[in-house]
């Protein structure tokens, strides 16, 4: 399914990408588990969001489908967390406060 508002970009976590996650309030969609640790172990600002697929997908309609699936059921609700996606289930973590 195409999206005309959705981007899809292909990137490393760089400072400069993190800023602008951030900056566009946009959802970082990701294969890599680094989020997870720059955000909860290091500290690092989060963006909106990051859904982390933790599994090796048969197809990238799949991942097409999945995505659709989350920001349909929650796209609210995922605000501030990371979500994990597994072939068990969907989980969710929230992001640790900052102080102001």
């Amino acid at each position: 399914m195409f999206c005309p508002s959705a981007s899809v970009r292909l990137v490393c976590p760089t400072k400069r990408y993190w800023r602008s996650l951030r900056v566009r309030r946009a959802f970082c969609v990701s294969f890599d588990r680094d989020y997870g640790e720059l955000i909860f172990r290091r500290g690092r600002p989060p963006p909106r969001s990051v859904i982390y697929l933790r599994l090796l997908p048969v197809s990238p309609e799949e991942v097409a489908d999945i995505l659709l699936r989350i920001l349909k059921d929650g796209a609210g609700s995922i605000d501030g967390r990371m979500v994990i996606v597994t072939r068990q289930g969907i989980r969710e973590r929230t992001f640790p406060r900052r102080a102001p």
